[in-house]
Order: C-alpha cells, then structure tokens, then sequence
C-alpha cells in the first residue's frame, strides 16, 4: 500500500477523463494517484463543486457533452461512479472499464472500443511496443545511425534461422553464408592490401623468414613427433537411433558420415526410390581418429575456394603417462630459482607435432561440397621440441600476393601460438603441393618469439594482422607487433595489470571492434578493456566462483559470448556489458564456444559431450521471439573392454527455457540444500569446436571429442 504523499495537490475538479489522448498520467503515476485518492488523502472540498476550474475549460465543474452523452447511454462496458451525495457536496465522478461478458456477442472491430484509434491506451500500447524495440536496439548498437543499420541489416538476414544456418538466400534476401555488415566491403579490401604492406612491400617476409630455421624431416623421424596411439583403433556406435551399427575408426584413419548411414537405412527401411534413399542417409563428412586430446583447433582461413585445411594442437588423452613431464623453475629477482605449481611455471622440452589435415573438395552446380570419395589424410606436421601447443590461432586475413613464392613453394600464412614453455612464437608456414604421403617439417627456431618476464604467457588473439595480444600468468595482458625488427628483443606497446592472477582465455572485438578485448581469469571476472583508453575504458562482469575458459566474440550481435558457471551460454554486449542474456542451456559445464564468420550461429560444447547450436541473435534483437536450440550430436564414453563411444544424432530443434525453474528444460537437483551436479566421464567430454571462416565453407563445423575422435560435417542446409 502506498504511502500518503505530504506534497500540496492542485485545487482542481477532476472529469471523467480530462486527459484523453495523453500518457502523463499513464502507467505507474497514474495508479498511485488513484490509490492515494481511495485512501481519503485529499480534503472534502478538493472535489466539491466550488473548486478552481477543470482541466477541460469547464469553470462551474460539470461533465462536458461527449461525457454525458457517454455516461447516460445504455454502453454495458462502462460505468459512471460518483454523484450528487445527499449533503449536495460533489464525489468524484470517473468511468469505470466492465469487465466482458463471455455470454455477451462479440462486437466487430471497428465498433470496438478497445480497437477505436482515439483509445489512449490503444495507441500508448502500439508506441510502448515500437519504444522498447528501439531502445533495445540502441541500448545493444547504440546510437550511430550506421551501427544501427547495419544491425536491422544482421536482423533481417539472419533471424529467420533458429539453428542451423542456410546455404543460400531466400527471394526476400534472408538467410544464407556472408560477412557481417559491420565487417564493410572497404575494410576487407584494405586488410588484404594496404593491411599487408608492412609484409610485402616493408620487407617484413623476408625479415621473418630469414630468422626462422626450418627442416624437413622423413617420415619415420616425423612419425616419433605424433601422438602414440593407445590401440590400433577405436570402436564407436554409429548411425540412427534404433539401429546404430559398430564401426572400427584406424588410428590416423577416418570413415564416411554418408556410409555408416546408408547402410543403416538399408536395414531398417523399406526400399524407396534411389533419390530419396540419397536424400534421407546423406551426411556430408567425416569422423577420423587421431589417438590424442585436441586442446586447440582451428580452420585455415586463407582457402576461400579448393582444398581446405583444418590444424589440429594435441596432447596425451586423458589418463595417459607422460614420462617427460616434470616442474620447471622460474628465476626471480630477489628470490632466485623457485619452483611454482607447473601452471604458473614453463615446462621443460618435449616433443609434439601440430597436425595440419585436408579435406579434398568437388564442385558442383552452384556450390562447392566435400568430395567424399576421397577421405581427408594428415597433409601437413609441424613439428616442435618446445612442449604440448597450449593455444594457437591463424592470422585472421591473407594478402593474395603472399601466397605464391618464388620458390614454388605455397604459404598457409602466419600461426600464432603459444607452447608449453610459455613463450609466444609466429612461424610462417609454407608447404609444397602435390603430395600424396604427410610432410614433416621441423621448426628449430620461430620467425618470431618473446618470452614473458618472471611470467608464462598463456592465451592469445589476433587484433589485426600485424597485432597479437596475449594473457599472462600473473594476470597482466601484453600486445606485440610483429613490425618490430625480429632482430631486436620486442618490447610491448600495452602492457597492462587487467587481473589479480592467472588469465584463461582473451578474444578480440575483430572484424569490426579490433580495439576491444574481452578477458577472463581465476579471480572470477571477465573484463572488456578498450586498448586506447585501460585504465578508464574498462568494465568488469559480475563475479563467479570459478573463471571461464569458453568465449567468443559474435560481430553481428556486437558482443561477446562467454560460458558461466550456471552451464548456461550467455550474450554480453560490449554497450551492456553489465547486463547480459542467456542464449544456450547446457547439461554440463560449458567448455568451448565458437562463432561463425558467415553466420552468427554458435556452437557450444562441453563436459556433457552434447553439442548444441543456436542464433543468439534472434534473442538479442527481440526477447518475444521463441527461442530454439538444437543438439547437433551426444557423445559419450565407456571405459569397459578397452574404450568405446556412442554417437547419437538426429535431434530436432527444440524450445528451451533459459530460467531453472519447475517448468524449464532442466532443472537444478537439490538435495538437503546442495544443488548437486553431475560428474561426466572425462573422455565424453567435447573439447573443441569450430566453425569454417571462409564463405563458401562457412556451414562446415568441427568437433573434437576427448576420446581421440574429430568430428567435420557440412551443416547447412
């Protein structure tokens, strides 16, 4: 109940409405208005008739006509309360809305009331709504009148897409594989020109690769830098639900999706005709064993047309020895040679081999697919004695003259990655085409490299061509410039303290917000920092127990997306970042996030072995919009006989309630006030996702799952 206002009202005599087609009084205001008036606030003579003239022009305080006429018809909708008492002071005469008559015939539109254009609340609803779509868009794009363009541009291309993301547009332009229009046409050209003159004309190629040492190795000796195989192959369940086949998936080898299915359809269906038979068991991709956890993947992104490229950072699986580990030391001013706890220390040398595969490709009318006939193969190893590759990243653009050399040789472009000793190196990687059998070539000393003082690096991002940030192990965050003379020991231009300790994960604002980075660490927050401005341009999340490894930077939505504690996926817009709004529910704790470059569709994954797909954008730009997600494949693993995973696919779209509530999807067990969680075998558990960042490829995803198991599949549609 409201409290008595204390302020002096106005000496006035209230009509039946005296401010029709108004919204002053709407709302809130206006409910507490009538409230403190049922209460006997006011005085006696504040709606007697020798009061102060009306609001509508009346002086002797009498009802005008078109409210008389309302009040003496025979309208049941209405009621008119308040009169002359038998005193002769006057109450408070107002109209008063009836409640429907269900036993009553329903009237026509336009004799409707609650239709009639002069109704106030008809239209303050209709401007309400338009209101609250357009601040939400401001609040989400801001104000620029290009920013949000371009946004109702991403709305209308891409919301009509749940899940899966199209292959081509409609005839109204919605749907199908493309940049985000905030990444501009000019800003593309620029990059793969002007952006590249530091590398082609500045003689930042030749600087590189005359600091880099390289040699190629024979095959037995880049044998010994792969991953030992724990046994010859791996048996896995495949296929349709209720006639799922086991399959033996060769260390090194890969099977057809297309195959496995076929043959289950021809067991369990009756004989159709031969092209909806292809239409039903058509899977365009692979699944291929590589006997090893993949910590870090990632697509080439220089091939916009032919054979594709998808590199692969490994390290043993889970519960395998490793006889070369041991803890290294950190020499420290003033306290010596310590020995921190092996996150927080470099490791010692030890062999690994980053693995490079292609996927052979076949053109067909209109499109480009994968040629399944030709099952993708190791193309290419990169092998290193500085330790398991903790992340890495390819440069996010390619110069066209940068590809071809003199030599004959091919460039993949440049590989940012960061090894097990902690230190940041970028090695221009080059092949040779035409090879049917892996080439192995040893990298002995990078093109560029730099070593943390008194610290480890331990993530990094590209911000542009010739920028690399990166995360340390003592909280702060460094950018280096590859411009630097490699010759010279490279110092950082930003070199900032954004966290209290050890930095999980950084991603960048790029294409279109490079000079924004989002971080998260183990004290529990995720910051967005501008780089022109950290010490003032800079927001912290709310706190959570535990840091997220799982970010991702989505451009058409203008936020980042970041796995939370909650095992929810959840939107962070860089002009809201305090606010956020979940957009993935998980079963388990979230572990890898990742976003198309050709669509805004995320992929998610984690201890559950579900992967699931989503458009958060459609949550983003209009909250009343149902919102589906999808699982693309459950993986799961059992230990018994010697290993074996379970497949199962086919899933449908699905609505999903954000909230843990009685009537969501899942809800929280709660057990003596203990939420408990569950724990999932570690090998079920998916540790990478990916989706292809060039255009004509943009629907190929890839998943890697802790048993040792890639999984790449064309998902558009």
């Amino acid at each position: 109940m409201s409290q008595p206002s204390l302020r002096k009202r106005q000496r006035t005599t209230y009509t039946i409405d005296p401010f029709e087609g108004h919204d002053l009084l709407e709302g809130d205001a206006l409910s507490e208005r009538d409230s403190n008036l049922s209460e006997g606030n006011e005085t006696e003579d504040e709606y007697s008739g020798n009061s102060a003239a009306s609001a509508d022009g009346n002086s002797d305080g009498q009802i005008n006509s078109e409210d008389s006429d309302r009040e003496n018809s025979e309208d049941p909708e209405y009621r008119v309360e308040g009169g002359t008492a038998q005193d002769g002071t006057r109450s408070r005469r107002r109209r008063v809305h009836l409640l429907e008559d269900e036993n009553r015939p329903a009237e026509s539109p336009e004799n409707s009331y609650k239709g009639h254009p002069k109704n106030p609340r008809y239209r303050d609803r209709g401007n309400y709504s338009h209101k609250g779509k357009r601040d939400r868009l401001t609040d989400y794009f801001g104000r620029d009148t290009k920013d949000l363009i371009d946004a109702m541009r991403c709305r209308d291309k891409w919301c009509d897409n749940p899940t899966i993301p199209t292959r081509y547009a409609d005839e109204r332009g919605s749907g199908g594989l493309a940049y985000s229009f905030f990444y501009s046409q000019e800003q593309r050209d620029y990059e793969a020109t002007e952006g590249w003159a530091w590398y082609i004309e500045g003689g930042g190629r030749d600087r590189l690769r005359r600091r880099q040492k390289t040699r190629n190795l024979t095959d037995k000796e880049g044998s010994l830098y792969l991953p030992k195989p724990e046994s010859e192959s791996h048996r896995v369940l495949l296929g349709p639900k209720d006639a799922q086949k086991l399959v033996l998936v060769g260390a090194g080898k890969a099977i057809g999706l297309r195959d496995s299915w076929g043959e289950a359809d021809d067991m369990t269906r009756e004989p159709t005709s031969q092209k909806d038979k292809t239409q039903e068991s058509q899977r365009d991709g692979w699944i291929f064993n590589i006997s090893a956890k993949v910590l870090c993947m990632d697509w080439l992104p220089s091939q916009p047309s032919g054979t594709q490229y998808l590199a692969l950072g490994t390290v043993l699986l889970a519960g395998g020895k490793d006889d070369t580990y041991s803890m290294g030391k950190i020499v420290s001013e003033g306290l010596g040679e310590i020995t921190p706890s092996p996150a927080f220390a470099p490791a010692p040398p030890k062999s690994n081999c980053l693995q490079i595969w292609s996927f052979a490709v076949s053109v067909e009318p209109g499109k480009q697919v994968f040629d399944l006939n030709e099952p993708p193969r190791l193309y290419l190893g990169i092998c290193t004695d500085w330790g398991d590759i903790k992340h890495f990243k390819w440069c996010p653009t390619q110069s066209l003259k940068a590809v071809e050399n003199a030599d004959g040789m091919v460039s993949f472009g440049l590989l940012a990655a960061i090894w097990g000793d902690g230190k940041l190196r970028v090695l221009d990687v080059q092949h040779r085409e035409g090879r049917d059998i892996p080439a192995y070539v040893k990298y002995e000393k990078a093109a560029f490299e730099i070593e943390g003082q008194d610290t480890i690096f331990t993530c990094l991002a590209w911000l542009s061509n010739n920028l690399i940030a990166v995360g340390c192990a003592n909280g702060f965050v460094a950018i280096f410039d590859l411009q630097h003379d490699p010759e010279a020991v490279p110092i950082p231009f930003f070199y900032q303290p954004l966290h209290q300790t050890y930095v999980l994960s950084i991603v960048s604002g790029y294409p279109s917000r490079s000079h924004l980075i989002i971080t998260s660490s183990m004290d529990g927050y995720t910051r967005l920092t501008d780089i022109h401005a950290p010490q003032t341009d800079s927001l912290l999340s709310l706190r959570s127990r535990f840091g997220s490894h799982a970010l991702a930077w989505c451009d058409p939505v203008q936020g980042v997306l970041i796995g939370e504690e909650s095992d929810n996926t959840r939107v962070y817009p860089v002009r809201r970042f305090f606010s956020a709004s979940s957009c993935v529910r998980h079963d388990g704790t979230v572990y890898c996030l990742a976003v198309g470059t050709a669509h805004p569709v995320v992929l998610g994954a984690g201890t559950d072995g579900d992967v699931i797909i989503t458009n958060p954008l459609r949550r983003t730009v209009n909250l009343r919009l149902c919102h589906f997600q999808q699982t693309w494949f459950k993986h799961e693993y059992s230990p018994k006989s010697g290993g074996i995973s379970r497949i199962t696919e086919g899933y449908a779209p699905e609505k999903t309630s954000l909230s843990y509530t009685q009537s969501g999807r899942d809800v929280w067990m709660v057990e003596d006030g203990a939420v408990l969680v569950t724990i999932f075998e570690e090998r079920s558990a998916v540790t990478q996702v990916c989706w292809n960042p060039n255009i004509s490829f943009g629907g190929v995803a890839a998943a890697a799952m802790g048993s040792g198991l890639v999984r790449v599949e064309d998902l558009a549609i």
